[in-house]
């Protein structure tokens, strides 16, 4: 013998709906939306191309070697060798890190002394901290030039306007079913 369980779906009884006011929202694509879209395609593809003998700037990809202390004593889970980091203050997991290795060039060594921010271990989070950093290459992002090749690579669109309206389509669509 065996036992089973199933779900049934139930039959509503619906009262009386008189009076009670539905509005469906108006979900408008503008251009903004679409370019917002074909910009983050376009961040998405975009190279990083190696460049000699100039100081990182915000936007670089640094590949660093980071020795951390606190109080005198190594800091294992913030030390990274050969690690590559996106110089940006929101993807740093050390808060004023990138902006102090803004200026450094490859083979340069720092030490910045910083405040250990959150998302660090249980007990660190405050406490001062010395990084010792060596910048070991510096990397610049390259977009993607936004025309029609552009367009035929991302997908096979004969042109950008096409890929355009494909996108503004594609955005209607979802768009429509979330309404």
């Amino acid at each position: 013998s065996y036992k089973v369980r199933l779900e049934v779906k139930p039959n509503p009884e619906l009262q009386n709906l008189e009076g009670i006011d539905v509005t469906r929202p108006v979900v408008r694509i503008t251009d903004d939306d679409v370019d917002r879209f074909v910009e983050m395609e376009r961040q998405r593809r975009a190279q990083f191309v190696p460049v000699d003998d100039v100081a990182a700037v915000m936007g670089n990809v640094a590949l660093l070697d980071i020795k951390a202390t606190s109080d005198g004593a190594a800091l294992d889970w913030a030390t990274l060798d050969g690690r590559w980091i996106e110089l940006s203050p929101d993807t740093s997991s050390f808060p004023g890190l990138p902006e102090a290795i803004v200026g450094m060039k490859p083979g340069d060594e720092r030490e910045i002394p910083l405040s250990l921010g959150d998302g660090v271990p249980k007990g660190f989070a405050g406490k001062p901290a010395l990084f010792n950093v060596k910048l070991k290459e510096i990397k610049e992002r390259k977009l993607p030039v936004l025309d029609d090749e552009f367009a035929r690579d991302i997908g096979g669109f004969e042109t950008l306007a096409s890929l355009r309206e494909d996108v503004r389509k594609r955005l209607q669509a979802v768009a429509k079913q979330k309404v």
